[in-house]
């Protein structure tokens, strides 16, 4: 809804140099490029969204600004909070090559880890507030999002999966195998063990045949034209059961077969091809039950990236030392000795001089609403004139600022245009619009 966002044209994000800045439009010298200390895909994502869509409703900025300070006042949260939100990783990306059916083997694998560190990152959350007794109400909805735990548990019972179910490093190929675990399907143990011990099968079939039969010398063998086969000495013919068939005669004695060791000679000769066909078919069935936490999965990476933005903002605030704005019903701008957050961050520590505004469009005397600024040429007009700007929808997006104190009143549009530029195709002159 367009009514829950601060307003920004094209132009004022262009000159604001939000997320691209007017030089090469690149990312870097741009508010974002400031602000933003995140360590996840999505919370990059995320992060952008808020910059360029402030928020309007004061208790919804209120909410976001009680968790950065919570955040911001513990530092030992703070970084085991980041450090644990670097092991998620795109898992927008993962889940959407989920839904295609396009995720092979790590891509699940790689989900089961942002999983859990998603999961790790909710349990900080969760220790911090319940130790604080007094931590935001709001911080538990904003940055869990768990849908009572439904979205949580769906998603851990997947990551569980994917992890009984897949190798470490699994094949990316499902003609290769190299896929399932040892100890997920009895079958495909089975037929491994017949391709990696075919010795050690055909050893114990003979033993049985032995033990049955009581011709201790029963031996067997391989031959490249008749395949494995069975021999038995002269003397011992006598003793031949009755399910042996012979296959060929010698003079030394009789070779045979059976249909156990035909089964099993079929098996060995198969097993190769059985086992990726078995992986693939037990690997696409996985990726079937996995796909039914999509939604969960989302949700959990939603929450996790709205962790990420809010550390973000507090981590910024660290390093910056910006404070937190007080938001105000009535249409003021107070803000003791600001600083312009971009310039500042490409300066040395110290050198960026602070300077303030008072703005204030209520009754009475003393209580300016409107600035006229003149001056000369690199007098610092723009700066100063974005640097009001900023502040305003830094407070607005959830955000610390770089003042010593702010009072800002609720926005609903900002407008900025800086520099003279003539667009005469769409009836702009430098007289019209500076």
């Amino acid at each position: 809804d367009r009514e829950e966002y601060l307003a920004l044209d094209e132009a004022t994000r262009k000159n604001l140099e939000l997320v691209r800045n007017l030089a090469d439009a690149g990312r870097r010298d741009t508010l974002l490029s400031a602000l933003d200390r995140t360590r996840t895909v999505g919370g990059a994502r995320l992060l952008r969204q808020w910059v360029l869509q402030p928020l309007r409703a004061k208790a919804a900025i209120g909410e976001r600004l009680d968790a950065v300070e919570f955040l911001y006042r513990d530092q030992l949260l703070l970084n085991d909070l980041r450090r644990r939100l670097g092991g998620v990783l795109d898992s927008e990306r993962l889940v959407a090559r989920l839904a295609m059916d396009k995720a092979h083997a790590k891509d699940l694998l790689a989900l089961r880890d942002s999983i859990r560190a998603m999961e790790a990152a909710r349990g900080l959350l969760d220790a911090a507030l319940a130790r604080s007794g007094t931590g935001p109400a709001a911080l538990a909805e904003i940055a869990r999002g768990d849908s009572g735990g439904e979205a949580r548990a769906a998603s851990l019972a997947a990551a569980q999966l994917a992890d009984r179910a897949i190798r470490e490093e699994p094949s990316i190929l499902l003609t290769e195998g190299d896929i399932i675990r040892e100890g997920y399907d009895a079958e495909l143990d089975r037929l491994r063990a017949l391709k990696n011990g075919s010795r050690e099968v055909l050893d114990a079939y003979v033993e049985e045949e032995r033990e049955t039969s009581g011709i201790q010398g029963l031996r067997i063998k391989y031959n490249r034209i008749i395949g494995y086969y069975l021999e038995v000495s002269k003397g011992k013919l006598d003793s031949v059961p009755k399910h042996f068939i012979r296959r060929q005669s010698l003079v030394g004695g009789e070779r045979f077969t059976t249909d156990r060791l035909a089964e099993l000679e079929s098996e060995i000769n198969g097993a190769t091809e059985r086992i990726v066909e078995l992986e693939k078919r037990l690997f696409l069935e996985l990726r079937e039950v996995v796909k039914e936490a999509v939604p969960s999965i989302l949700a959990l990476g939603r929450a996790a990236a709205i962790q990420d933005c809010l550390a973000s903002f507090a981590w910024a605030a660290t390093a910056r030392g910006y404070s937190r704005p007080t938001l105000a019903d009535e249409p003021v701008l107070l803000v003791s000795e600001g600083r312009h957050p971009v310039v500042e961050a490409h300066l040395p520590a110290g050198s960026f001089v602070p300077n303030g505004i008072e703005l204030d469009a209520g009754e009475g005397p003393g209580k300016p609403a409107f600035a006229l600024i003149t001056g000369p040429n690199m007098a610092g007009k723009s700066t100063y004139l974005r640097q009001a700007a900023l502040i305003t929808l830094m407070a607005q997006a959830g955000s610390f600022v770089p003042a010593l104190d702010a009072r800002v009143g609720m926005v609903d549009k900002i407008f900025c245009r800086v520099g003279a530029q003539d667009n005469l195709a769409r009836g702009e002159s430098t007289f019209l619009v500076e």
